[in-house]
């Protein structure tokens, strides 16, 4: 038991975990910034021509009432925006012409339109694309009145009798349905999800799991130095597997410890008994993993070539930003695919605990056959 306890000692000593400590630190005070300000991860600068009417002052103020991870600044004159925009304090503008009414008529009678809004960027890309279809569900809550009133007017000869856009609009309101049509769960489980205020905590746990996987394979290179100055000599005990094992749970738990807090501090924890149990599964399937590597390629030299080769696949084959729908035979050889499928899915959870006995199967045969000299040089 003393030896574990200097394993972790020794973790604690190591002066990258205070330089990783320090990084924690910075990370959880940015994302809490992010959270009260989810607009800094895009700022749109607004635009609204003088003299507008009514349906362009009611797209504005949708623009800047509605909750969402973009920041809105308003500029009176499109001068003004463009020479923010050249600076870069702002990512794009919207121009949002007085008589937005006519515009969106024209654009239902097919008629040219002649008042555009106007996108105004320095560089088009996938992010500008996202921005615009924010435009578009705001411009629905604008186009939808209007097209009703106009179809009233067409199809039963001016049965809204010169009513009032206004008064037309209260009328229309009254008639939205109040209950929802849909509901949003947690995958499989069928409870309520939780939705985080915004969008770039998703890949969050993510990039930390990663960091946990990294954090492993450095335990993996102090394992395979130990073995070589000949620690393990003076290490008797009667299932050097046990050993094993607890020399990598005990190294990686302050990681983890500092992981868990992190969770919570950025605000995207789910409830404790499964952010535990999730993350203690994840510690076991990690260890299995490096382990089976580390098993598979021998020494150090050949561990540190894949470990790039590793994270990639994470990154990519893992619901780290995106998940692919078929390259689920290569995403379940990955232990970081059933920790953060798990957190929202139970079912995943249990495949991980498939996942850990067979890793220990193969962990336990490959040792077998190092015992044996297969495939390593003897002594």
């Amino acid at each position: 038991m003393k030896k574990y306890f200097y394993l972790l000692k020794r973790m604690f000593k190591k002066p990258g975990m205070a330089l990783i400590l320090v990084l924690l630190i910075f990370i959880i005070a940015g994302f809490k910034n992010l959270s009260l300000n989810s607009g800094q991860l895009f700022t749109i600068g607004l635009v609204l021509e003088e003299g507008a009417d009514s349906e362009a002052q009611r797209f504005y103020n949708s623009l800047l009432q509605k909750e969402n991870n973009f920041k809105f600044v308003f500029f009176d004159v499109m001068e003004e925006a463009e020479g923010e925009l050249k600076n870069q304090s702002i990512d794009e503008i919207w121009y949002i012409p007085k008589n937005l009414r006519q515009s969106i008529k024209e654009l239902i009678h097919k008629k040219d339109v002649q008042q555009k809004i106007k996108i105004t960027v320095l560089e088009n890309n996938v992010s500008h694309m996202l921005l615009r279809e924010v435009m578009f569900s705001r411009l629905m809550e604008v186009l939808s009145p209007l097209l009703s009133e106009l179809y009233i007017e067409e199809k039963f000869s001016g049965r809204t009798g010169g009513t009032e856009p206004s008064a037309f609009l209260e009328e229309f309101n009254k008639n939205i349905p109040t209950v929802e049509l849909f509901k949003l769960s947690a995958g499989g489980d069928g409870g309520a999800y939780e939705q985080k205020k915004g969008i770039v905590f998703l890949p969050l746990r993510g990039m930390l799991a990663i960091w946990i996987l990294v954090c492993a394979f450095a335990v993996s290179f102090c394992f395979i130095r130990d073995e070589e100055e000949g620690v393990f000599v003076l290490w008797i005990v009667k299932h050097k597997g046990v050993r094993n094992f607890f020399y990598y749970i005990t190294s990686l738990i302050l990681p983890c410890v500092l992981i868990f807090i992190t969770i919570y501090a950025c605000g995207i924890g789910t409830s404790a008994l499964r952010e535990f149990v999730s993350l203690v599964l994840f510690l076991i399937s990690v260890t299995v993993f490096v382990n089976v590597l580390r098993l598979i390629f021998k020494n150090a030299r050949n561990l540190g070539i894949i470990l790039p080769l590793v994270i990639l696949a994470c990154v990519f084959f893992s619901p780290v930003f995106i998940e692919f729908n078929k390259t689920q035979i290569i995403s379940s050889l990955l232990p970081l695919f059933y920790y953060l499928k798990g957190i929202n899915q139970t079912e995943y959870l249990f495949y991980e605990v498939i996942y850990i006995t067979l890793g220990f199967l193969m962990w336990s045969f490959l040792g077998f056959l190092k015992t044996r000299g297969y495939g390593h040089k003897r002594m």
